[in-house]
This record gives structure tokens, C-alpha cells and sequence, in this order.
């Protein structure tokens, strides 16, 4: 059995202004790398084996500060890495939405398959980022595994793991600097511990945003 730690990684300036982020390298904000460390104090007392991360450089700051202070190095892994999001990328929640609206229509109504403009598309995220989960659990049959990713990389991973169809992926959430625990046997079926834990947050009494 292994206890997987699913971690989106902090706030940046791009999630407060609700853009679109996907394959776009943005830094944590100020505020995020306050989430980052206050991740870090949550996860202080927990055994991890190792730790893995998407390259983009949200997730690999935050990952970085839950390894402070351990004698274990970040793993980056590119299949970890967010949504591609293509030529939806930078764009503001109203922008999107003036641009984009047909398209928006269609991926409510299934987002495993449609692909985004110059991007991909749900189920093939959902495909890489089980394979590099699968990767993780092969290297680590037991113990304490943490992942550190993105919304939707995360979203797909719970999915794949509770046995939830990627199209309700809504079912689950996971909100900015969250922690979700899934215990994962060898028939690789998980069983959810806890789901999108963000009481660590509030220590720093930050209003939590989701996007």
C-alpha cells in the first residue's frame, strides 16, 4: 500500500487574476509561497519516501518548500504538468468566455474529449498523468509518496483513483495549495483519506482561492 500526498501546488499572480495558466510558466506569488510554507509545516511530521512535481515552476517552488529541511530531492516529472491549454492560455475568465463561448459550451458538456484550441484535451492529460503516477507507484510499492501538480492534472488523478468518469470530474475539487490523501494498493485501487484539506491555510488567515 501506498499513501500518495495529491498537492496543488500555491497561489500565483495569474490564479488572483483568474487566468487561464495550463503550460504557462508563472511563479508563485507572494501569497503563494506563504501556502507553499505553510504546506510545508502541514506535511512536516508526515514520513515521505519522495517527492514529486511537475517542472512548471508553481509546482516546482512548492514542492521545493515541503522539501526543505528533508534529506530528499524534488523529482520533476513532465507528465505531471498541467492542463495544455493552448491559445486559452493568459487569457482572463471574461475574456475567455467572449472568445471562446461555443467552445466553453462543448467542454461542459464533455470535457474528456474536447480538445482546446492549440491545447489537448481532458483524457489526454488524464492519460499521461496516470501513466506518471503508475511510474511513481512501481518505484514505491509502499510507504508515502507526495505529488505536487495542478487543478486539473490533480482533478484527473482523483478521478482515475476513486473511480469517478473523467467527464464528472466536478464531483471532485481541489482549491489552491490543497492536500488530498489516497491510499493505493497493487491492483492500483485507491481509497480516498482526505479530500482537498486546505485547514492548513488558515493559520495564515488568507482568503482561499479557488480558481
Amino acid at each position: 500500500m501506498t499513501r500518495l500526498y495529491l498537492i496543488r501546488h500555491g497561489e500565483t499572480v495569474w490564479n488572483a487574476e483568474r487566468r487561464v495558466q495550463g503550460f504557462s510558466d508563472v511563479d508563485l506569488s507572494q501569497r503563494g509561497q506563504l501556502q507553499a510554507a505553510a504546506l510545508a509545516r502541514r506535511l512536516a511530521d508526515e514520513p515521505l519516501n519522495a517527492i514529486y512535481a511537475s517542472p512548471l515552476r508553481r509546482a516546482r517552488q512548492t514542492a521545493e518548500a515541503i522539501a526543505s529541511g528533508r534529506a530528499i530531492a524534488v523529482i520533476a516529472d513532465p507528465d505531471l504538468r498541467e492542463l495544455n491549454q493552448g491559445d486559452c492560455e493568459g487569457l482572463t475568465s471574461e475574456e475567455l468566455r467572449a472568445q471562446f463561448a461555443d467552445l466553453l459550451k462543448e467542454w461542459r458538456a464533455a470535457p474528456a474529449l474536447v480538445r482546446l484550441p492549440g491545447g489537448e484535451c481532458l483524457s489526454e492529460l488524464a492519460e499521461r498523468s496516470r501513466a506518471a503516477v503508475e511510474r511513481i507507484l512501481i518505484r514505491h510499492p509502499s510507504g508515502s509518496v507526495a505529488v505536487v501538480s495542478h487543478n486539473f492534472t490533480s482533478l484527473c488523478l482523483l478521478c482515475w483513483l476513486t473511480g469517478v468518469a473523467l467527464d464528472d470530474f466536478r464531483r471532485h475539487k481541489q482549491d489552491v495549495a490543497a492536500v488530498s490523501i489516497v491510499d493505493v494498493d497493487a491492483s492500483l485501487t485507491g481509497s480516498a483519506v482526505l479530500l482537498n484539506d486546505t485547514t492548513h491555510l488558515a493559520e495564515l488567515d488568507l482568503e482561499i482561492d479557488p480558481a
